[in-house]
């Protein structure tokens, strides 16, 4: 009974895997209010260079802070929406973890796999916070902010579901951009 429960779940979903996969794909067009470009805050030296700005607010070391910043400009990436990120994910807790995700950044234990094959490991801080930045940059380079946050949030297929709904922000996304917008503001006071 049980082996063929198991086995009928199994056809279901390869069925619809297959449906998922060849099913036609419309085209959405996404309003106009929702296209806004991620703005990178980058602060310079006067040779152009970019240099770190701390901030005793954000509730991190100036290590982790010089860290994080570092691999922002790597990975073209706003520090302000970083830190947003960080907050409303774990409230810069470095070793969060909610039971599917963990860290600061809250990756979820799915991906622990295929970032290893890259050589992250997301359970280390410093390989929490570089593997947000390689799947949020991802996300940035194919989608608007609030797009790429419902990606990084719901994951891929979770968001796209949305969006062909025609739901374009979350309350996520909202808060991450409020929180990265509050931080902005604390990094400018800085430089």
């Amino acid at each position: 009974m049980l082996r063929s429960l198991v086995m009928v779940l199994t056809i279901a979903g390869i069925l619809l895997g297959c449906y998922l996969a060849v099913r036609p794909q419309e085209t959405k067009v996404i309003p106009q209010e929702f296209m806004s470009p991620a703005r990178i805050v980058v602060h310079l030296n006067e040779q152009n260079e970019p240099v770190n700005v701390y901030s005793d607010e954000i509730p991190l070391s100036n290590g982790w802070q010089a860290y994080t910043q570092d691999l922002c400009h790597r990975y073209g990436i706003d520090y302000a929406l970083m830190l947003g990120l960080m907050e409303t994910e774990s409230s810069f807790r470095l070793g969060a973890d909610s039971g599917w995700a963990f860290g600061v950044c809250q990756i979820g234990y799915i991906n622990a796999e295929w970032l290893a094959n890259e050589g992250v490991d997301i359970f280390t801080t410093s390989g929490n916070i570089e593997a947000a930045c390689i799947i949020l940059s991802d996300y940035l380079s194919r989608y608007t902010v609030d797009q790429a946050l419902m990606a990084y949030n719901q994951g891929e297929y979770g968001a796209s579901e949305d969006w062909e709904d025609g739901i374009y922000q979350s309350e996520y996304s909202r808060s991450v951009l409020e929180a990265a917008q509050k931080w902005r503001s604390v990094l400018n006071d800085r430089s």
